[in-house]
């Protein structure tokens, strides 16, 4: 039998878009994927925050690589050699975009005001993050309490 009391719970702000700002990610999935419209293709990213406040949040981005408006293409073209310039030069193919997972970047959002469906964040720059570990600090504090020491440690 399912019993469910609102008192036991808070409400979960992690549906609110992310401040405008820069964040540590990572790259968690990465696709080449024909577009529902059938205008074309697009390389679609799912970004993890490393750090801070927002940490294990996801950030959703869609790259219009191949379109039929030159223009959405050009821009998106342009946004992949950033985010490929930002992994290391990473060079993609449509079935190579497997190499993008597990970059660790830094990405710019701004909050794009959508009426219809809600706000939501738009991924706007890359760049580099020489330094920032790809196991994000969460993880990396998790990991370290569930080690055991030695036994002969204790000797």
């Amino acid at each position: 039998m399912f019993s469910f009391s609102t008192d036991q719970f808070t409400a979960d702000a992690s549906r609110e878009p992310l401040p405008a700002g820069v964040y540590p990610v990572r790259i968690s999935e990465a696709s080449f994927k024909p577009l529902k419209s059938g205008n074309g293709h697009a390389v679609n990213l799912t970004y993890e925050v490393l750090e801070g406040p927002h940490a294990r949040r996801k950030l959703w981005g869609t790259l219009n690589v191949i379109h039929k408006n030159p223009d959405a293409q050009r821009i998106a073209q342009s946004d992949l050699k950033k985010l490929c310039d930002a992994c290391g030069g990473v060079v993609l193919t449509e079935s190579t975009t497997h190499l993008l997972i597990g970059k660790v970047l830094r990405v710019k959002i701004k909050i794009r005001i959508d009426p219809q469906y809600g706000d939501k964040n738009e991924v706007v720059g890359y760049e580099a993050a020489p330094g920032l570990a790809a196991t994000p600090s969460f993880l990396a504090t998790s990991a370290a309490s569930f080690q055991k020491p030695a036994p002969w440690a204790n000797a």
